[in-house]
């Protein structure tokens, strides 16, 4: 305070005017007060007697410090006001309680002074406890309360009047001091009181507003020994949080530094932060506890400088002396003068009542008058500028001190005013340099600011080890640079690491440790150093498992969760249309088609005139109309009811087999299928997967190996020394990127793994930083554009989802349609019982899957406080129900039984009590997160969005859903053009091309003896192009004389049949995966979802309208009615909508992760977010997460997932299926070849038959000599 500054000036002036002992100068001033007490007596005496004396209660604990000063502070303020003011007509008379501390005590005391002693105030008590009952007390009574409590009360109550400082007030300053010091995380020790919990709500909050973390919030007894203080400063010295705010009071701060130093936490490095609780009182502790103390900086109560104050305190020095000249002076404290001042205002405010002659009336309206007159007061006081507003004294600057030797030094102020600021001086310009406030002495002894946790080590440098066998560059990267032979790290991994770590700003260095491979080394090697706290961090490609988060702390996963399956894409084919069947089957089939035109050939052409003729004609006749039945084009009439019965078992036959084909022909054009059993399998030999995600997949004991580098992955595929290699997906993401120019494909699994994660030591708190700088990388977008960088391939190709659960296509084979050749009704049967019986067993499994998953939780009588949402807008998620006759709340759907499950698993012996939490106006998701942060509840169970910003605050599990977000849009594409966009541009030409050139082909072949091809040439033409163009639909009607024309015909319809085929599988595929285009659309997200603000800048949505959707109803209504376009959501949400409304015409499309998905919410510190996030991890593994996702979000339609960026799906291109076309040409080449040179080597043939003729007729001379014969011939 600045008026102790100026205290020895009186004493020097003593020794210049008295040249006396020590002792007769004791003496002396004792005489002085002796007399001055004696005159203030006979001034008494001889005034007015007449004077209206009002009673004044006061109730302190006499036996504290706080109660001596300010008794003693309120019996000097009287003295002096009556000294200053001797006409007055009124004398306050205290009457004191002792209330011992005892809130009971006070209690019983205040009714006593109130009904018995008919005091018309009350002045105290200091405690908050009391101080809390007596506020409504005043207002029942209507009698000013004066209190000296310094902690925030509501303005329900008029009549209590706060004439301490608000302790709270401070708060900002100190969030904003730690906050200049570049500190990102605390611990706040307060009292284990309900009034220290409400304190430490306060600063939480004002913390919170600065971005700083408050990493743990101890809670200590105030009647806690030594020993208890020091257990739980060592649990602190663990967190390696070296930032501590303390708000306790003298008596308990000074047992919690005495034991901090003994501990070696008053050393270089650390912050501590004493609050005016302490600070206030720092003269009334003693040496020792100063000494503890060295280096820590408080905020105190400012009072500015001024005479009076400085004559008050001379006066109190010289008595205090005087009276106890052997006894250590003790300076007086803020409470002594807000104590003089709070009298000085009262007696003031009672001589003006009794001015207005207020004074007769009953006590309720003496109690209003005195209220209203205090309420108007304003004054320079003891302490600067006296005035209440709303019953509370205005603060507009506090000291801020450095404790330093034998007592404190200022070394600046916080000034409140404009949102605070530190100053060094008040009203004087501030200087930018350190801080706006003087040079602080830190504990250590050191002038350096503390920059947040200072790192153990000698060289303060974070020793980060990374495993040089990592065998994917894109991914990690170790340098040397050559001259400082100093270690770096780049890749992707490396990156994102760089980018959270520098986020972060430590001001601390970081050390690169290169693990050079050895034989027999894998990742968990380099998990076990550090588990062994040999090294402090390990970056690089190393995958979360539940087994190795017993030993170190992972980060947030920064990559894609699951594995996926890279495989060489089926190569571009010739004989792409042969696929879908066997070749057993094709063999097969062209036997039957043989042996159907036998059998009708057989029994028709002994009495059917269209199956006789020339041998030629027969043969042709019978393959025409038994190679016409493939698209029912025979047109020959039969006359036997045999060969009818024969045709019509054999079409549907060929109906059940073309259509077999179009569906087989469809399925490998919509996604690439490989066989998963009996196949070899390639893997990474350094990955966890062998042993630990194989037995997830459905294998039927393939061929595994082992590969190590991405070289080995392409020349593994390229060579089919393994059909598909399995692996996180980063890593085949690496693969493509680096060898653009394979033909490759990635089909991306579910989430059965749990991505890359950072690796720390455990319990480190750089793991729950490094995550919220993850956390927001992914939000921000930054993720993605690392991901770009290191893993962009530009061909783009799409990862294509699928299940190893969910069985894969195969092509058809014989022993498939075995039966249907001999007994097809019979085999329709088999397999419709066949499939039914599946049916039966998979709902069977999947219903004693169920029951199991319904797991129930057990309870010792403890109860786990958990908060759900019951805001009711996906149930499927999460619902609340209520049981009528016990009121009990219970919890179900999705996330519930995620949860349910997890807690049974860790058997914590206690059970949960679910307490809903009802949506009103304006609450959202972050209100649930404020009530876990404030600790009123242990948990929060919900589709709860994991962010950055809300990880400061709470500690959330790992994530038990996708990532990302998905967009929902109607399946409708009304596109009058759609039907040709199966096929590209070059095959639609080619197409037309072949259909003239087959019309040209078979004019040629048939115009010369066919009447039907004859005529004008304007009918010549017209029935060419009916004809070619009528083969499309296998509808010609024209017969054809010639077999040639017939072979040509027979091969363009199979041609025609295979490209209508792959047109319909083309056409299908691009009907199941949905295209929207997101620009300059409407687009809905749910409005209590955390998406509006933090997703979008990750998606290309230019000029898009937003609507903002509560429930799925509204989702539907929304998208039928085409108020929106699509839904930009959570996928969890998306899948939601889809299972509760399966009839909806939706599609579901997945985007990049741009999300952190769901997680529970635990409070800041509680191990429970750890070990729940362990048994996540264990879940996915397990597949648990996938059986309760399908429980609550199963639909029949498939889910397409699907990248914005990704391109759309492959249409049909000439490139496929050039080998029909090759056939075709060929034969109709052939056909025309054939046709051309018949004529010609007949016309040759006759011409040559005739010069032999000539011949023959010149040498005979009696033919010669016949000029008839001659001219004849």
């Amino acid at each position: 305070m600045e008026y102790l500054c100026q205290l020895d000036a009186p004493r020097a002036a003593g020794n210049l005017n008295f040249r006396l002992p020590m002792a007769n100068r004791r003496l002396f001033l004792f005489l002085i007060l002796m007399l001055l007490s004696f005159q203030t007596l006979l001034t008494t005496a001889h005034e007015d007697p007449s004077y209206k004396e009002v009673q004044v209660g006061v109730l302190l604990d006499m036996e504290s410090w706080v109660g001596k000063i300010v008794y003693g502070c309120i019996t000097q303020a009287i003295s002096d006001f009556y000294t200053e003011n001797p006409h007055y007509r009124t004398r306050i008379v205290f009457t004191k309680r002792d209330t011992q501390g005892e809130t009971l005590r006070a209690l019983s005391a205040a009714l006593d002074l109130l009904e018995n002693s008919k005091v018309k105030a009350i002045i105290g008590p200091e405690s908050t406890a009391q101080a809390r009952f007596l506020e409504v007390l005043g207002d029942k009574a209507n009698v000013p309360i004066l209190s000296f409590s310094t902690t925030p009360f509501s303005n329900q109550n008029p009549y209590f009047l706060r004439i301490a400082e608000d302790e709270t007030t401070q708060f900002k300053g100190i969030a904003a001091m730690v906050e200049s010091f570049e500190a990102k995380n605390v611990i706040v020790i307060c009292e284990d009181t309900t009034d220290g919990r409400e304190m430490a709500a306060y600063m939480f909050s004002a913390f919170q507003e600065k971005g700083i973390q408050v990493k743990h919030t101890s809670l200590i007894s105030t009647s806690a020994s030594k020993e208890q203080v020091g257990k739980d400063l060592h649990k602190l010295q663990t967190m390696q949080t070296m930032v501590f705010v303390v708000h306790t009071q003298p008596s308990l701060t000074a047992h919690l530094f005495s034991r901090a130093k003994e501990l070696g936490m008053m050393g270089e490095g650390y912050m501590w932060i004493i609050t005016s609780k302490t600070t206030n009182l720092l003269n009334s502790m003693d040496a020792e506890a100063i000494k503890s103390m060295q280096g820590a900086v408080g905020f105190r109560s400012y009072f500015p400088a001024s005479r009076k104050l400085h004559n008050f305190a001379s006066k109190w020095r010289e008595e205090h002396y005087a009276l106890n000249p052997f006894k250590e002076f003790k300076e007086v404290d803020s409470y002594g003068i807000w104590a003089y001042d709070a009298v000085y205002a009262l007696a003031t405010a009672v001589e003006w009542v009794k001015t207005k002659e207020f004074v007769s009336k009953d006590l309720d309206i003496v109690g209003t008058s005195l209220l209203d007159e205090m309420l108007r007061l304003n004054f320079q006081s003891l302490g600067g500028e006296f005035r209440l507003l709303n019953g509370r004294t205005i603060s507009k600057a506090m000291e801020v001190v450095n404790v330093i030797g034998k007592g404190d030094r200022r070394v600046g102020f916080w000034m409140m005013a404009n949102g605070g600021e530190f100053v060094k001086e008040i009203g004087k310009p501030n200087s930018s340099s350190n801080h706006g406030l003087e040079s602080i002495i830190w504990p250590g002894g050191s002038e350096t600011s503390p920059k947040r946790r200072m790192l153990q080590t000698n060289d303060k440098k974070l020793r980060i080890l990374v495993p040089d066998f990592a065998t994917f560059p894109n991914l990690l990267q170790l340098t040397v640079d050559p001259i400082t032979n100093l270690s770096g790290v780049s890749g992707f991994c490396g990156d994102v690491f760089n980018a959270a770590f520098n986020a972060l700003d430590y001001g601390v260095g970081v050390e690169i440790i290169p693990l050079p491979y050895k034989d027999g080394m894998s990742y968990d090697d380099v998990i076990e150093k550090i588990s062994l706290k040999e090294y402090d961090a390990a970056v690089g490609d190393i995958t979360i498992t539940a087994n190795r988060s017993l030993y170190v702390d992972f980060t947030l996963p920064f990559t894609d969760l699951g594995i996926g399956t890279l495989v060489h894409n089926s190569k571009k084919s010739t004989w792409i249309f042969l696929d879908p069947l066997s070749a057993d089957l094709w063999i097969t089939s062209a036997c039957f088609f043989l042996f159907l035109g036998f059998v009708i050939w057989f029994i028709e052409h002994r009495t059917n005139e269209e199956f006789q003729g020339s041998a030629r004609q027969q043969f042709g006749t019978t393959l025409w109309f038994s190679f016409s039945t493939l698209v029912y084009a025979h047109r020959e009439k039969l006359q036997s009811n045999l060969s009818r019965f024969v045709v019509t078992v054999w079409v549907f036959v060929v109906l059940v087999l073309t259509s077999s084909y179009t569906a087989t022909l469809s399925s490998l054009l919509t996604v690439q299928q490989i066989g998963m059993n009996q196949i070899s399998i390639g893997f990474l030999g350094v990955s966890p997967l062998g042993g630990l995600v194989f037995n997830k997949l459905n294998f039927g004991g393939p061929k595994i190996e082992k590969l190590y580098s991405p070289e080995a992955y392409a020349k593994a595929l390229t060579s089919e020394s393994v059909d598909a290699i399995i692996n996180e997906i980063l890593y085949l993401k690496t693969v493509i990127a680096m060898y653009p120019s394979s033909d490759l494909s990635l089909i991306a699994t579910a989430s059965t793994t749990n991505g890359f994660g950072f690796v720390f030591q455990k319990d480190s708190p750089l793991a729950g930083e490094m995550s919220t700088e993850i956390a927001k990388m992914r939000q921000d977008g930054t993720l993605k554009t690392l991901e770009d960088k290191w893993l962009k391939r530009d061909s783009g190709h799409a990862v294509i989802p699928k299940d190893f659960s969910s069985p894969s296509p195969k092509i058809l084979n014989l022993y498939g349609f075995r039966g249907l050749f001999l007994i097809s009704g019979g085999t329709m049967a088999f397999s419709l019982l066949v499939s039914m019986v599946r049916l039966f067993r998979e709902n069977l499994h999947v219903k004693i899957m169920m029951q199991i998953l319904s797991l129930k939780l057990q309870s010792n009588g403890k109860k786990l406080r958990i908060l759900v949402p019951d805001f009711g807008t996906f149930p499927n998620l999460v619902q609340l129900t209520i049981d009528p006759r016990t009121n009990e709340s219970s919890a179900s759907g999705f996330c519930w039984d995620v949860f349910n499950a997890a807690f049974k698993a860790i058997d914590y012996g206690v059970g949960v009590e679910i307490i809903p939490y009802p949506y009103k106006d304006g609450r959202s998701y972050n209100d649930l997160i404020d009530k876990v942060s404030l600790m009123e509840y242990d948990a929060a169970i919900g589709d709860i969005t994991i962010t950055a910003n809300r990880s400061l605050y709470v500690d959330f599990t790992l994530p038990f859903t996708d990532l990302g977000i998905g967009t929902l849009a109607q399946n409708s594409k009304k596109n009058i053009w759609i039907f040709l966009d199966p096929l590209s541009a070059d095959l639609w030409t080619i197409s037309a091309c072949f259909f003239l050139f087959l019309g040209f082909v078979i004019w040629f072949i048939e115009h010369r003896t066919n009447e039907e091809f004859q005529g004008s040439p304007t009918q010549q033409i017209g029935t060419t192009l009916w004809f070619a163009f009528s083969t499309l639909v296998y509808a010609h009607r024209e017969k054809l004389q010639s077999n040639l024309s017939r072979f040509v015909v027979t091969v363009w319809v199979f041609v025609v049949l295979v490209l209508t085929s792959s047109y319909t599988a083309t056409l299908s595929s691009l009907l199941t995966v949905q295209q929207i285009e997101l620009n300059e659309r409407s687009i809905g997200f749910q409005g209590l979802s955390n998406i509006g603000g933090v997703v979008y800048n990750n998606l290309n949505l230019a000029d898009t309208k937003f609507e903002t959707l509560y429930t799925p109803e509204a989702y539907v209504n929304a998208l039928t009615s085409g108020s929106v376009d699509a839904i930009v959501d959570e996928i969890l949400y998306l899948k939601s909508v889809l299972a509760i409304y399966p009839a909806a015409d939706f599609s579901l499309i997945a985007t990049a992760s741009t999300t952190n998905g769901f997680g529970f919410v635990f409070q800041k510190g509680s191990p429970m977010a750890g070990e729940m996030s362990i048994e996540i991890t264990k879940m996915r593994e397990e597949g648990t997460l996938k059986a309760l996702e399908d429980k609550w979000l199963n639909r029949e339609s498939a889910v397409t997932l699907k990248d914005f960026s990704s391109p759309s799906p492959k249409i049909l291109n000439l490139y496929g299926l050039r080998g029909l076309f090759l056939i075709s040409g060929v034969s109709m080449a052939l056909a025309l070849l054939v046709s051309t040179v018949g004529p010609v080597s007949k016309k040759w043939n006759i011409k040559n038959k005739m010069k032999i003729l000539r011949c023959i007729l010149i040498r005979s001379p009696e033919i010669h000599a016949d000029s008839d014969v001659e001219s004849t011939v």
